[in-house]
This record gives structure tokens, C-alpha cells and sequence, in this order.
């Protein structure tokens, strides 16, 4: 991620004045299946996750990972193909090295809306850098996995929250509809589903985002978290 940040400022330094300057279209897949069973096309970095075996009881579902598709802009989208076509490893490494170092971007909790029950969720410190491809728009599409460090094993009445951002709200990483959300094994028992809840920033903090340079750093380094949706996930229950 930040590998694509530097190699868009170059572009969008004078071209924008506001964040953010870059937009990607999310989609995602979760994990709800051992993911050795997943046909991916995969480049690995780093160690892959050996999940233990275990028989879950009725009416629990476990959820071992994310499967990411972040579809970048058509002005992001000109550096990375250029970099791409040029075949170097270290290239590839870097950005897998990136997403794992800052935890994929993404807060995941247990529960996420009652403090009593809530618990964060663990990323593993590996990653399957899986594709880097071009879609009919000419636009250039990131697919990566988000391993858990261990499986999440959901009740009923249990659900996972989750947001995925730029800090720094460089990059607006956005989801069209809940409909972007899908589950790799449809036909578990009880079924899973997925509920998309829009962000809803106060008209300041918009005009203040707005107003900020290319090469400015907010005064809240985690501005990006006021302006991300929020994916809540359950098997079947999402609030």
C-alpha cells in the first residue's frame, strides 16, 4: 500500500489538492473454509498458515481469512502496470511486505459493538501476495489474502466488524454494496451473510479533508477511519 502511494503522488501531486487522491473499489471474500481448499494463483511471501483440525459444533461456523480485491482508479492503476510489465520480484515482495506490516489495512473485532464482548482479531504475519491483474476497464486489480492467526469460530448470535482504511484517508477504499461481500463456501450450515454500513463524517471534518494538500499530513493520523464503512459478517447473524 504505501509502495502505491508513493508511485501515485507522483502523478497526483499536480493534479488534486484534497484527500482523498486515489480511490479503489473493494471487494471481499471471506474465508470460511480451510483455505487450502481455495484454487488460488497464488505468489507466496513469508510462511503459509497451517491451520490445526478441529470439528466445530452445531450451528458454529469458523472464518480462517480475508480475500481482498482492491480495484484501483485508472490514474492510480498507470505506475503499478508499469511496474508490473517490468517482472521484478522485489516489487512484489515490497507490497506483500507492506500489507503485512500494517495489518492489511484492517481492524477486525469479535462482536465489535459491545465493549463487553468485543475482542480484536488477529492477523497472521504472512501473506499470499495472490494477483496483480488488469480488468476489461484497464484498470489494475490487487488481490491478496489476509490470513487470521488463528480461525474465528462464530455462534449463531456472534458476527465479526471490520474496516479497512488508509490512516492517512490518502486512498478512499470503498465498497459499492453489500453485494461486494461474499463468502468462499455458500453452502455452510447456518447460512453466512454480510451487512455494509456506510461512514457518516460531520460536514467539518469533510470540508478539513478536503482542504488538505497532497503532501500534507492531517492533524489525526487516523483520519481515515472517520470517512471507512463497516463490513459486519455472521453465520448468520450480523446487528
Amino acid at each position: 500500500m504505501r509502495y502505491f502511494l508513493l508511485l501515485c503522488s507522483i502523478l497526483f501531486c499536480q493534479l488534486v489538492q484534497a484527500h482523498p487522491h486515489a480511490w479503489t473499489q473493494m471487494r471481499l471474500m471471506v474465508v470460511n473454509e480451510p483455505p487450502a481448499n481455495l484454487k488460488l494463483n497464488s505468489r507466496d511471501y513469508g510462511d503459509r498458515v497451517v491451520y490445526p483440525t478441529f470439528k466445530l459444533k452445531d450451528n458454529h461456523t469458523a472464518i480462517y481469512g480475508l480475500l481482498f480485491t482492491m480495484e484501483l482508479d485508472l490514474l492510480s492503476s498507470a505506475p503499478i502496470l508499469t511496474e508490473v510489465k517490468r517482472g521484478e520480484d522485489s516489487f512484489w515482495a515490497e507490497i506483500a511486505t507492506n500489507f503485512v506490516e500494517y495489518d492489511f489495512f484492517t481492524i477486525a473485532k469479535t462482536n465489535g459493538l459491545d465493549p463487553a464482548k468485543s475482542k480484536d482479531i488477529k492477523f497472521a504475519h504472512a501473506v499470499s501476495m495472490v494477483d496483480i491483474r488488469v480488468n476489461e476497464s484497464k484498470r489494475v486489480e490487487v488481490v491478496y489474502f489476509a490470513p487470521f492467526a488463528s480461525p474465528v469460530i462464530l455462534s449463531d448470535k456472534d458476527y465479526i466488524m471490520l474496516q479497512t482504511y488508509d490512516p492517512s484517508y490518502y486512498i478512499d477504499m470503498s465498497y459499492k454494496s453489500y453485494k461486494d461481500i461474499t463468502f468462499s463456501n455458500k453452502n455452510t450450515i447456518p447460512t453466512c451473510d454480510a451487512g455494509l454500513e456506510l461512514a457518516s463524517p460531520d460536514a467539518s471534518l469533510v470540508d478539513y479533508a478536503n482542504s488538505l494538500p497532497v503532501d500534507a499530513k492531517p492533524n489525526d493520523p487516523n483520519i481515515g477511519q472517520y470517512f471507512t464503512q463497516t463490513v459486519y459478517i455472521g453465520c448468520p447473524y450480523t446487528p
